[in-house]
């Protein structure tokens, strides 16, 4: 008995000093990636949740300081962040923040298209936040000589062009900022551009007007004779090329539903209708009928044997 006891006792004493593990601890995790911090700061990000976004991006950037997207990306989210701040002191040292992380990914990585693009953005909300005339302009000549340097590394840098046109719209050079936009969204020409101002309100009032009618659009049907002229008219306007030697045709399109507008078309066999040749299809089909911004889907096919 005094045997067992004194084992006891040993054993209690040996788990005191670690020299015995205990049973049923849990199993240890491996330490987490830094993959692991970055998707979850970009799960929070999508999910609204900037703050934690942010401190789960820091933690990934801790991790590999080297890694300049992951720094250009908490820069990003930083200055959208900024927004949520109501004390103008914090909403400024959270800018510098984000400029001071950019800087970093420009150190690490100089020639980057994106991250000269995301310093432009970042000194553009910079130049929001002074009362002082001068250094707003001087921000703004920086940013602006930032997403220049940026789209000249990468001409289809569209996060550039986008930034660029923000910048160019609070320097209110209008023209130019649609161009940019313009380009920015590419094969999209039928998007309205309304440029409204949440400070002061300017044109916030033609917003809900431009989505009504948007609506509207998606909801026009064109009739089957209408549809049909102008596909005729454009195919002889302008055949389509065939590297196949087999020419595509179309026959005959009807619109068979709305929102978005859609048609379907029957030609020879679908294989041949090259999506250069629908992009001209959809332009012609817009200079009948715009269809001011909403998209419209062209569907192929074949025409069987004994169909009208």
């Amino acid at each position: 008995m005094i045997g067992i006891i004194l084992l006891m006792l040993m054993v209690l004493r040996n788990l005191n000093h670690g020299a015995i593990t205990p049973m049923f601890l849990p199993t240890a995790t491996p330490t987490r990636t830094m993959l692991s911090f970055a998707d979850e700061g970009e799960t929070y990000f999508i999910a609204g949740d900037l703050d934690r976004a942010i401190e789960a991006y820091r933690q990934a950037v801790a991790m590999d300081p080297t890694n300049a997207e992951l720094q250009a990306d908490l820069a990003r989210i930083m200055v959208y962040s900024s927004t949520l701040l109501t004390v103008d002191a914090e909403r400024l040292a959270r800018l510098n923040d984000a400029l001071d992380t950019i800087n970093k990914a420009i150190e690490v990585v100089p020639e980057n298209s994106m991250n000269h693009a995301v310093k432009g953005f970042v000194l553009d909300w910079l130049s929001g936040s002074t009362a002082d005339e001068n250094e707003r302009q001087s921000l703004l000549t920086q940013a602006e000589q930032e997403v220049i340097y940026a789209i000249q590394l990468d001409n289809q840098n569209n996060l550039a062009l986008a930034y660029y046109a923000e910048i160019l719209v609070d320097q209110q050079k209008w023209i130019q900022a649609e161009q940019n936009i313009r380009q920015a969204l590419n094969f999209l020409p039928y998007v309205p551009l309304v440029f409204i101002s949440a400070v002061s309100g300017q044109r916030v009032n033609q917003i809900l007007p431009l989505v009504a009618r948007v609506q509207e659009e998606r909801l026009v049907r064109l009739t089957t004779s209408q549809l049909n002229r102008i596909l005729q008219d454009a195919q002889d306007l302008h055949q389509p090329s065939s590297g196949s030697g087999r020419m595509f045709r179309i026959y005959y399109g009807t619109q068979v539903r709305s929102e978005p507008p859609t048609f379907l078309l029957y030609c020879n066999d679908p294989k041949l209708g090259h999506f250069t040749y629908l992009r001209f299809l959809e332009n012609q089909i817009r200079k009948e009928y715009p269809f001011v911004g909403t998209p419209i889907r062209l569907v192929l096919k074949a025409r069987e044997r004994g169909e009208d």
